[in-house]
């Protein structure tokens, strides 16, 4: 069912793609420092920083990639892909949460079971990804609906005119024209 079309400001695709690939290459970072902390992990000195560094990545790119790719929401009608954007939200509490639990079992120099500090930074790179596909959906649907836009009118106003010129000995004449606005 098409939804009705939206009053407001035209649709603008903001900085929705950038934000969308900002996403991807932070889940990527969030993989990495998860798969070396899990891979240090019998050492606290570099696997605890390494999950604290994944921990971080997560939480600034989340917001940061979901208000790239609300700025293509706006206007015009745009949605993106809310059920997405509702699990990359679910995604990165979960993620938030377990990774905070494991950076505490790390101040406790309790070292976790394998895997699970990699589950969880796949998991925040899953919240990130999710992200990432609504900013692309919410940019594509916001460029889509300015291309299917009718292009703008070319506005040209005809008025009669009367007036009265100089001519070259010095008297009034009078003139009549057009005057346009365009």
């Amino acid at each position: 069912m098409p939804s009705p079309p939206a009053s407001g400001p035209p649709p603008d695709a903001g900085w929705a793609s950038g934000a969308g690939v900002y996403g991807i290459v932070s889940g990527l970072g969030v993989l990495g420092l998860a798969a070396a902390s899990e891979a240090t992990k019998e050492d606290q000195v570099p696997s605890l920083p390494l999950g604290v560094g994944a921990t971080v990545l997560v939480a600034v790119s989340g917001p940061v990639t979901a208000v790239g790719a609300a700025s293509a929401r706006r206007g015009g009608g745009v949605v993106g892909a809310q059920g997405v954007r509702i699990a990359g939200w679910i995604g990165y509490g979960l993620t938030l949460l377990d990774a905070t639990t494991l950076i505490f079992l790390g101040l406790a120099e309790v070292e976790p079971i394998d895997g699970i500090i990699l589950s969880v930074g796949l998991l925040g790179a899953s919240s990130l990804a999710c992200f990432s596909t609504d900013a692309f959906i919410s940019a594509s649907q916001a460029n889509a609906a300015i291309a299917a836009a009718p292009p703008p009118r070319l506005k040209l106003e005809l008025t009669p005119a009367i007036g009265f010129m100089r001519t070259p000995r010095g008297a009034l004449a009078p003139t009549l024209g057009m005057r346009g606005v365009f």
